[in-house]
């Protein structure tokens, strides 16, 4: 995806989709890309300055179509993750188990926590910790 600022926007009508009503949007970047977007509003949803992420999907006789977003911030980007983010999300998994494992018991957290160290180590080494 590429990022640019908007540089003009115009609207460029409606029509009925799947999801409801969308709106067609003509946006000019400061890169010199034109591209068409449909939004749910209809006042369009990134103004003139607002600096985008687009991807162009399509493109023919009629010009360029495709996404136009707000610009991805941190550990997320373009699919991809940090190894640190893909930790915290293993351990959040895991944690979640246990305390599922442990809801309807009377027990304290110091389980469910060693529980969840159990699934994290099964989870990232295949092996059952001894």
């Amino acid at each position: 995806m590429a990022i640019s600022k908007v540089k003009s926007v115009q609207g460029n009508g409606d029509w009925e989709g799947k999801y409801g009503k969308m709106y067609s949007f003509e946006y000019e970047m400061e890169d010199g890309t034109v591209l068409k977007a449909n939004h749910k509003t209809p006042d369009g949803a990134f103004p003139i300055g607002t600096e985008v992420e687009y991807e162009v999907q399509r493109e023919n006789e009629y010009g360029k179509s495709g996404k136009v977003s707000k610009p991805q911030e941190g550990g997320f980007q373009g699919g991809s993750r940090s190894a640190d983010t893909h930790t915290h999300i293993i351990r959040q998994t895991c944690i979640k188990a246990a305390c599922d494992l442990y809801s309807h018991t009377n027990t304290d957290a110091s389980k469910c926590i060693a529980a969840a160290k159990m699934f994290e180590h099964y989870v990232t080494t295949g092996e059952l910790p001894t």
